[in-house]
């Protein structure tokens, strides 16, 4: 299995990726682009691929406009993983 984490422009432009076997450093990766590029006109995007088979999107959140929420915990202000329940940086479910 390997996970490809990417940030993309409107225009499909891929300016960073990361592909690795390991899901835990994939997902480092898409909070890490989350953190770093909140508010900007662009998209953070993690897929999954095994063998030769298609890839499968895994988490796609467009960052331009992302309604951003506050962790009770860490104090982060963004956008959040898991469909907006989950803070990227402390991990916390609210």
């Amino acid at each position: 299995m390997t996970y490809q984490v990417r940030l993309q422009s409107p225009e499909n432009l891929v300016s960073e990726k990361t592909t690795t076997k390991s899901r835990a450093v994939a997902d480092y990766a898409f909070c890490d682009l989350l953190h770093r590029y909140v508010g900007r006109s662009v998209a953070a995007a993690m897929t999954q691929r095994e063998g030769s088979s298609k890839p499968i999107n895994i988490m796609y959140i467009e960052l331009t406009g992302t309604c951003t929420y506050h962790c009770q915990r860490c104090d982060y202000s963004g956008a959040f993983i898991d469909d907006g329940t989950t803070c990227p940086n402390c991990k916390l479910v609210q």
